[in-house]
């Protein structure tokens, strides 16, 4: 049942802005079966359900009935509410506008919805901290004090359990609980790890930074380099010779940032490069329009639009350079707006009415993102940064104090209970940190739709952690 909602939500999304997409071919003379398909061929998050409606189709099936299918197998009302809307629309022909009338009304819906939880989210990230750094401080004073004071001492072997299972599993929980609670973003999907295009993107950075080199080869020899200079600092630096092995991670994540900051500013440029487009006079071919956005000025954009003027020069049909564009990069918006440009080229439709109101839909989408962005980044900051700040310190300042703490007659037997705590507590607080850090690392990740960023947050706030806790405790000491 979590499951199928978690589902549901996922597809509602992106299913409004899909929606309209319907809308505006049907408005461009697009045949229905044609409009489906190719929101069917797009990356919307119900791409896929779409995709078994076109070929129920494919196979025989109505079309109403497809998608009266589609809609059965979609546990949500405002998924039940658009397949109705689409059926009504194929059955009395009608335009688009109904179409993208109700799907505008589901995007302030969305919008409402998520301000509405952002109130929720930012409490729960404080429980998080709560649970996080509180609850292991007044159990670190229990101990010490129920162990000198009310003879109820508590063994080492305990705290390593209460730190290394009992924190992580509730923090776990409540992580779920978070994630599972939290609305689905319109942010970008991941490409898979070292896949075809994720592969043709890093060699396209590669050249824009001026190496011209494959990914493959320089990651070997990165690889190879630091495993040299690791082993020849061994010598020296003992275990911290470790981190420089982490160099080749390190390289690939930043230039995985780098693609992600050319494609936030490429989907930046996009409303206003469209609607420079629609004012172009009518009837200008396609190849015309691709090359006055690479004359324009629009930076990555710009930039983009340009090779994709040069390969059509040199003989290559348009919609293979446009094609190619859209393997060079990763940013869903550009994906929608190529397959917009191709469907028009396609069937020699003009496209200023479709191109305009598409810079429309993605100026509201990116106004829609970044609201959402910036909801999230309260919680990202709290949990991560706030987090690996405070947790640190208000565990170092409580070793602290405890430590100051005289067992009652300084027996030996209670000078030996409390170092024995202060010793098992000091080790089994910095496993936690290193848990911690681990778990708020993929927790982000998580929220951002890039999971195996986690190594990067990891390997970033890792050695801050530990330095910020090594740090306060001995200012603690010295106080």
């Amino acid at each position: 049942m979590k499951f199928a909602k978690s589902r549901a939500m996922r597809i509602e999304s992106d299913l409004p802005i899909a929606i309209r997409s319907i809308g505006i071919q049907i408005n461009m003379k697009v045949p229905f079966e044609s409009a489906l398909k190719n929101v069917a061929d797009s990356n919307y998050q119900c791409s896929y359900e779409f995709k078994k409606v076109v070929n129920m189709v494919e196979g025989g099936a109505t079309i109403p009935d497809s998608l009266r299918q589609m809609a059965d197998r979609v546990d949500s009302q405002i998924v039940k509410k658009l397949i109705v809307q689409l059926i009504h629309v194929y059955l009395e022909g009608l335009d688009g506008s109904e179409l993208k009338h109700s799907a505008d009304e589901l995007i302030n819906s969305q919008r409402f919805r998520f301000k509405e939880f952002s109130a929720k989210l930012n409490f729960m990230s404080l429980m998080f901290i709560a649970v996080s750094a509180i609850a292991p401080t007044m159990y670190l004073a229990y101990v010490v004090v129920a162990g000198l004071y009310l003879d109820s001492p508590t063994s080492p072997s305990d705290i390593w359990f209460i730190f290394i299972f009992v924190f992580p599993v509730v923090e776990i929980l409540l992580i779920f609980y978070i994630k599972y609670s939290t609305p689905s973003v319109l942010t970008n999907v991941s490409e898979p790890l070292f896949s075809k295009r994720e592969i043709l993107m890093l060699n396209e950075e590669l050249r824009n930074l001026g190496l011209d080199v494959k990914f493959k080869d320089f990651i070997i020899a990165v690889s190879v380099v630091s495993s040299v200079v690791a082993i020849s600092a061994a010598v020296f630096f003992s275990i911290y010779c470790l981190l420089i092995l982490f160099i080749p991670v390190i390289v690939y994540l930043v230039l995985l940032w780098f693609i992600e900051r050319r494609s936030n500013e490429i989907e930046q440029y996009l409303p206003d490069a469209l609607l420079y487009a629609a004012t172009l006079e009518f009837g200008i071919p396609m190849e015309k329009i691709i090359q006055n956005i690479g004359d324009s000025g629009y930076h990555s954009l710009s930039k983009e639009f340009k090779k994709a003027e040069r390969q059509i020069k040199i003989g290559i049909n348009p919609i293979h350079a446009l094609l190619n564009m859209k393997d060079r990069n990763h940013s869903i918006l550009l994906d929608r707006v190529i397959s917009l440009l191709i469907q028009c080229y396609k069937t020699g439709k003009d496209v200023h009415h479709a191109i305009k109101e598409t810079a429309e839909d993605i100026f509201e989408l990116n106004m829609l993102t970044k609201e959402q962005a910036s909801s999230l980044s309260l919680q990202k900051y709290t949990i991560l940064v706030g987090g690996c700040i405070m947790v640190p310190i208000i565990l170092s300042v409580i070793l602290g104090i405890i430590s100051g703490i005289q067992p009652p007659g300084q027996d030996a037997t209670s000078l030996e209970f409390k170092n024995a705590v202060l010793s098992a507590s000091f080790e089994a607080v910095q496993a936690y940190l290193v848990i911690y850090v681990l778990l708020a690392s993929i927790f982000i990740a998580f929220q951002e739709g890039r999971l195996r960023t986690f190594i990067g947050y990891f390997i970033l706030f890792l050695p801050i952690t530990l330095f910020i806790f090594n740090v306060a405790r001995d200012l603690v000491k010295i106080v």
